[in-house]
């Protein structure tokens, strides 16, 4: 997952946490950013999904740094080829002067088909102005969209978080593709990254609330299955087995 700081990447994962465990209890396992801030995640961290607490479902999830502000000289275009490529372990820590130290226990020399990146995942806010040429993550996010944007490259979606911050209250989250708000800023973003308007999904994190919602829950599950079912079927016709 590649956004920028607060974009709402590790507000997803303990809105997906939370609709797995199933447990009506709002689960905020991961540290995330308020606007403005310094990105929470340190550290390119691998995160291993369970439902109800339990079984491991069979994917991991890369979140990454913010790479905008202070963050934007951290996650440098040779930092997200290494990600890209399996090359960085889980638990890699980016220093705080913004040069990216590769440790020995942190460099993985000779990755697997476990070790890469199947699916990119760029999260962007529903407050984003996309056509604003300043926008510092905006612009890397591209640069760094151009090195592997291609039919037989890795696959790309696009969460839209933050819905509610434009206008679709969260008693009314289940009607959220009736909203003209939502259909424009969705469009925006699938017309930046040149995605299809299938992978892009919107998304409403949980943020102060202590009651979960099933509409926020539902959205995160199926953003979530799309990536994974997606993922699967391109390993299993890479590698012609099923897994």
């Amino acid at each position: 997952m590649f956004g920028g700081v607060g974009a709402g990447k590790s507000s997803f994962l303990n809105t997906v946490v939370t609709a797995l465990m199933n447990d009506n209890q709002v689960h905020r396992q991961y540290r995330t950013a308020p606007p403005r801030a310094k990105s929470k995640t340190q550290k390119l961290q691998l995160q291993k999904l369970k439902i109800d607490g339990s079984r491991v479902l069979p994917i991991k999830l890369f979140d990454c740094p913010g790479i905008d502000g202070v963050e934007y000289e951290r996650m440098d275009q040779q930092v997200l080829r290494a990600i890209i490529n399996g090359r960085i372990r889980s638990n890699a820590k980016f220093d705080s002067s913004g040069i990216r130290k590769i440790k020995e226990t942190e460099h993985n020399e000779d990755p697997d088909h476990k070790d890469v990146i199947h699916c990119i995942i760029y999260v962007i806010k529903a407050t984003t102005n996309m056509k604003d040429p300043g926008n510092q993550a905006l612009s890397k996010l591209k640069a760094f969209q151009e090195e592997y944007k291609g039919p037989a490259d890795i696959h790309e979606f696009a969460f839209v978080t933050a819905i509610d911050c434009i206008g679709v209250p969260n008693s009314d989250l289940e009607h959220v593709f009736m909203y003209k708000s939502v259909k424009d800023i969705c469009k925006d973003v699938s017309e930046f990254f040149r995605i299809d308007m299938c992978h892009v999904h919107p998304i409403a994190n949980y943020a102060e609330e202590d009651m979960t919602n099933m509409a926020k829950n539902t959205m995160s599950l199926m953003a979530l299955w799309d990536v994974v079912n997606t993922g699967k079927l391109e390993i299993e016709q890479r590698y012609e087995q099923a897994f």
